[in-house]
């Protein structure tokens, strides 16, 4: 009985997943529909005797009857990043590239190491600058091929 009314039939939910002609209807296990004396519908747990709408019925088995949620619901622990990557093989990096949250760490680091090296190479084309010109102050000149 659910609601003080009758259930007169309790059949497998179906699945929202299409089938091809032919082949028979892919069915919930767990997930029931129960049909009531008054022709309305509802669903049901497979396990055990709560009823309402589909949603908290799934919702239910997740939480009640530990059933995993589709698509894993859980996530591997990610592995800590290596604080040097200087030493690390292009392999390495690859098999490390593949985590998106490790990924997006290694570029912010990159990005970091570009900086500083971009923050080295205007450093060193002033100080050229200012050599050169100091040079030409007291009559040295360079040649073209001495420039590059």
């Amino acid at each position: 009985m659910v609601d003080g009314k009758k259930v007169v039939s309790d059949i497998p939910a179906p699945s929202p997943l299409p089938t091809r002609a032919g082949h028979q209807q892919i069915t919930f296990k767990n997930l029931r529909v129960l049909e009531l004396e008054d022709g309305s519908h509802t669903f049901g747990c497979g396990e055990c005797q709560f009823t309402g709408a589909r949603g908290a019925v799934q919702r239910h088995r997740y939480e009640d009857h530990q059933v995993p949620k589709p698509g894993g619901g859980r996530r591997a622990v990610e592995p800590p990043l290596p604080q040097d990557l200087s030493g690390m093989t292009l392999g390495e990096l690859v098999e490390l590239s593949r985590d998106a949250a490790a990924w997006g760490e290694l570029v912010a680091e990159l990005e970091v190491r570009l900086d500083d090296w971009r923050t080295r190479a205007l450093r060193a084309e002033a100080w050229k600058r200012k050599a050169v010109t100091r040079f030409s102050q007291i009559g040295f000149t360079l040649s073209d091929e001495d420039e590059d």
